[in-house]
This record gives C-alpha cells, sequence and structure tokens, in this order.
C-alpha cells in the first residue's frame, strides 16, 4: 500500500508517493539529495531563476550518473580481461 510523504527541495514542499518505509527512507534521502546539489549551485551562482537551478542541477545528477555508468564498465571489462588472462594462464599450466 503507497503513502504520502512530503519532502522540501530548495525550498519548496513536495508530495511524493511512497511504497513502504523503506521506500519512504529512501525517497528522503534522494531528496535530500537533490535538494544538497540545488543548494550548492544556488550559492555558487546568484541570481538564477529556481527552474535553472533545477536544469542545471539535473545536469550535474545526470553527469554523475554517467561517470559512475563508465566506471562500472571499465571495471566490468577489467575484470573480464582480468579473468580471461588467468584462464589462458590455466590452461597453459595445465597442457605443461
Amino acid at each position: 500500500m503507497s503513502e504520502f510523504i512530503e519532502v522540501l527541495i530548495h525550498g519548496q514542499l513536495l508530495r511524493l508517493r511512497a511504497g513502504s518505509g523503506t521506500e519512504s527512507d529512501y525517497i528522503r534521502e534522494v531528496a535530500s539529495y537533490v535538494d544538497g546539489v540545488m543548494k550548492e549551485i544556488s550559492k555558487s551562482s546568484s541570481g538564477l531563476t529556481h527552474d535553472r537551478v533545477a536544469v542545471m542541477a539535473a545536469v550535474r545528477i545526470a553527469d554523475q550518473l554517467f561517470q559512475q555508468r563508465q566506471s562500472v564498465e571499465d571495471g566490468v571489462k577489467s575484470f573480464e580481461e582480468n579473468v580471461g588472462r588467468l584462464i589462458e594462464s590455466s590452461d597453459q599450466f595445465m597442457r605443461g
């Protein structure tokens, strides 16, 4: 059963739908993160409209997501290469 929770993001009170209790905690954590990014942008670039701050925050968060994805992909590729080398070494060892 879903419930509604209220979160404050950049001075705006939002009412969001959440599922379980743990999902409510997760949504609050995400909202707090977005609020922090928006506050950081507002402090460093005074005079921006709320909409402009929101768009800049969205771009910054998307950039972080893309960088994390690339990091994971690079890690998986490195892992696969290392496993391939280990298998190759093992095959050579077994052949004597």
